[in-house]
């Protein structure tokens, strides 16, 4: 019987190049070949030990967009504990990137070392006060001022576009 996920071969697995080690392309033992004795008390799927593999946060959105910016073709390719480790590896990547592009924002607006970006836009009580004294909310004036910006850049666009009509 053609197994649902199968896509080569017509589902005739014993002949198919997918299988491996008496498993088929998704770890399954195949009925009537001999796994190799090692295997046989191998558990879960393909996600599972790439789960098992991956050492960064396993949130739901975290790991789909993970897996997305990884492509299908190459995730197809790899075993489960591959997986994995290409997970944790895109995951550093985006994680160090966060951080130098944070510490060049905070570099730029002047925070002296040691003070992080969030612990000044936040507004969690930050070491037992509730607010900064100055009463800003960093939030709505960082959104007046985006907004603001975005006026700017669309009037330039205009103007760009008005020159180049004369």
């Amino acid at each position: 019987m053609k197994k649902s996920y199968c896509t080569r071969n017509n589902g005739n697995c014993t002949t198919c190049n997918l299988v491996n080690y008496g498993m088929d392309c998704a770890n399954n033992p195949v009925q009537g070949m001999a796994p190799i004795p090692q295997l046989v008390g191998r558990k879960g799927t393909k996600m599972s030990r790439a789960m098992a593999a991956f050492d960064g946060f396993k949130g739901g959105q975290t790991v789909q967009h993970i897996k997305k910016l990884i492509g299908k073709e190459l995730a197809d390719r790899l075993t489960g504990h591959e997986l994995g480790l290409v997970m944790s590896a895109v995951n550093r990547a985006w994680q160090e990137a966060k951080g130098e592009a944070t510490h060049e924002i905070e570099d730029f607006i002047g925070l002296p070392n040691g003070v992080s970006l969030w612990a000044v836009i936040g507004d969690k009580d930050y070491l037992g006060r509730k607010e900064f004294p100055d009463g800003l909310n960093i939030p709505d004036v960082l959104q007046k001022r985006g907004n603001l910006v975005a006026q700017w850049e669309a009037e330039y666009e205009a103007e760009k576009r008005e020159k180049a009509a004369k």
